[in-house]
């Protein structure tokens, strides 16, 4: 067997490895990408959290079935409404600042439910306000964080990209609702707003390492990478 048909063997192996399992390059290759995606992993579980429990939260005051569908109602409406603008303003703003804005945004909201289980504020209407303004931030930080990957991988790893994305979306809306049930059942409501609060940080800190990410009107142009040097395929290089 030559050296070459012993390469293609192994490529062969590599991707049939792929098939099966999930591609990790991105997060191996990219620093910037690696953080991005555990914030976005934390974030995902604490929001599902915090859905579970503002709709537990509003049973509880109101008994009523019909109120807590309400909440369904005053998160998608406001997410149809932005999102038909979200990706418009990301493609015109830095996306880093938007994302760091928007992810602020529902950090705040999670920490000012906190803050009104906590004072014993339990009124509907404001659980529906917070809902609202929470699916307006989610608008706008979807696509600045989707916008920004394909900014700091090369094009062969944005479809691994993609796919660890997907399970991020996955893996937060299966375990985020149950880990809610279970912290609002041993420590109530305001414990779960405080820990989705808190779950923003990692989202934050990973948007605030990441390079400036300014709308690419001439294209061709990498951006800087957060350790100073220029992101460009196979490798960064440094100046």
């Amino acid at each position: 067997m030559t050296a070459t048909d012993a390469r293609e063997q192994e490529h062969e192996r590599e991707r049939e490895r792929r098939r099966v399992f999930a591609d990790l390059t991105p997060l191996r290759t990219s620093a910037d990408y690696r953080r991005l995606w555990f914030g976005n992993t934390v974030s995902w579980v604490g929001q599902g959290m915090t859905a579970l429990a503002i709709s537990l939260q509003v049973y509880d005051i109101t008994g009523s079935p019909f109120s807590v569908g309400l909440v369904g109602l005053f998160s998608l409406v406001p997410l149809v409404v932005f999102g038909l603008y979200g990706g418009a303003i990301a493609d015109t703003v830095d996306r880093r600042k938007l994302g760091l804005a928007s992810a602020a945004g529902s950090a705040v909201l999670s920490m000012a439910l906190a803050g009104a289980a906590f004072a014993g504020f339990h009124r509907v209407w404001f659980l529906y306000a917070i809902v609202a303004l929470q699916a307006v931030c989610a608008a706008l930080n979807s696509p600045a964080r989707s916008s920004m990957i394909p900014r700091l991988l090369p094009p062969e790893q944005l479809r691994a990209a993609n796919a660890l994305n997907s399970m991020v979306m996955t893996f937060g809306t299966l375990v985020g609702p149950s880990l809610g049930g279970l912290i609002v059942g041993l420590a109530g409501y305001q414990a779960a707003y405080l820990v989705d609060a808190v779950a923003f940080t990692a989202s934050l800190y990973a948007m605030w390492r990441l390079p400036s990410m300014l709308p690419d009107r001439k294209g061709g142009k990498r951006p800087r990478s957060s350790t100073g040097c220029a992101s460009s395929p196979p490798g960064p290089t440094c100046a």
